[in-house]
This record gives C-alpha cells, sequence and structure tokens, in this order.
C-alpha cells in the first residue's frame, strides 16, 4: 500500500532532517480522490483564517534572537 502525505510535508522534512523515524500524521484509508483533494484544499486555508497576536509574537519573536535562532527559519520577515 502506497502512502501519501496530504498535509505536513514540512513536519515530515523537518522529522527527516533531524533523523526522527516517525512523525505524526493523518492515515486516510478509503478515502476517495475528491475527499483527499477537498483535505488539502481545507488544510491550507487554515492559515488563511487565522488572526495572530501581534505582541505576543513579537515577544516569542525576540525571545527567539536573544537565543541566536536564525529568526529567517520561521518564514517572518
Amino acid at each position: 500500500m502506497t502512502a501519501w502525505v496530504l498535509a505536513g510535508h514540512g513536519r515530515l522534512a523537518a522529522g527527516k532532517l533531524l533523523g526522527f523515524t516517525e512523525v505524526p500524521v493523518i492515515v486516510a484509508r478509503g478515502w476517495t480522490d475528491q475527499q483527499k483533494r477537498t483535505y488539502v484544499i481545507a488544510d491550507n486555508r487554515l492559515t488563511d483564517a487565522s488572526d495572530w497576536d501581534d505582541e505576543l509574537l513579537r515577544l516569542e519573536l525576540a525571545d527567539l534572537v536573544e537565543g541566536d535562532f536564525e529568526i529567517a527559519l520561521t518564514g517572518i520577515k
């Protein structure tokens, strides 16, 4: 049986880079192609519907910078 990643490509890639042998996934056995496509669209829309707590984000990013974390890895400029 072939497994396909519908969502979590970044998590899977990061896990591979870190040498993880397992990462959490959702197994969608028995889903139709239409159900899979619908899930992928809905999953990608989640970030469109989210809001940031700007003050909390500023504090989190400042803490990361203080810890010498490469802030560009967050994707936030």
